[in-house]
């Protein structure tokens, strides 16, 4: 019964989905529209850019208002088995749709243009992690991180910490145990001030990164691994 709850919940996330990429279309649609009565259409052509980037932050705006909805009903717990009773299996969809909707964002074009920080406008650089994630970012001033983290709610950043393009940090995993169960466990990544991730480095949950640590390109940093200050 728990297996059939969680395919039609998970079932349930794609109209959803499909319908809030619609309504983001609303405000683009509508500036389209006026520009049509009164302009040649050859300049109604040229601003489909325009169009198109007021769509992008009108959906990563949506989804991260549907993100924060979920969050206030569904924490990540340092553990979880999935599917042991209804709370755990309408956990497991939301952490299942959180992923997909992780990979519908870095699926999108040009959203990774938003990876550079303005820092004028801090609030940019991080719209595409809070289109996905289920609790508060936490990004310090003048840090700039150049990926998306597998799990931002989980993600504690310091102020002038740059971390590479395609770093993987992930603070969750997700094991079978002995008796065929699915059990889900997380615990923060905390990166302090001044810390430089190389670019393509995984770093696993739990794992501390103290002031002015430096973690080179492709490493593997272990779970629950502290790096001290330097």
């Amino acid at each position: 019964m728990k297996l059939v709850i969680f395919t039609l919940f998970d079932f349930l996330s794609w109209p959803i989905t499909v319908a809030l990429m619609s309504l983001a279309a609303v405000p683009s649609a509508y500036i389209a529209y006026l520009f049509y009565g009164n302009h040649h259409p050859i300049i109604v052509l040229a601003l489909i850019p325009l169009y198109y980037f007021i769509w992008l932050f009108t959906f990563l705006l949506l989804s991260s208002l549907e993100m924060s909805f979920f969050g206030i009903f569904f924490k990540k717990p340092k553990k979880l088995i999935f599917l042991e009773d209804l709370k755990s299996t309408l956990a497991a969809v939301v952490f299942h749709n959180m992923s997909k909707r992780l990979r519908l964002v870095f699926s999108i074009p040009f959203v990774e243009t938003l990876l550079v920080p303005t820092y004028s406008l801090p609030f940019l650089h991080t719209l595409p992690f809070r289109a996905y994630s289920l609790g508060k970012v936490k990004v310090g001033k003048m840090s700039a991180v150049y990926t998306f983290p597998t799990d931002p709610d989980l993600l504690e950043v310091g102020e002038n910490v740059v971390i590479g393009a395609k770093a993987f940090l992930v603070g969750h995993a997700v094991k079978s145990t002995n008796d065929g169960k699915r059990l889900y466990m997380t615990d923060p990544i905390i990166i302090e001030d001044n810390v430089t991730v190389g670019s393509c480095a995984f770093i696993a949950m739990g794992v501390k990164l103290r002031k002015g640590s430096l973690v080179l390109a492709n490493s593997y940093v272990e779970p629950y691994t502290e790096i001290k200050e330097s």
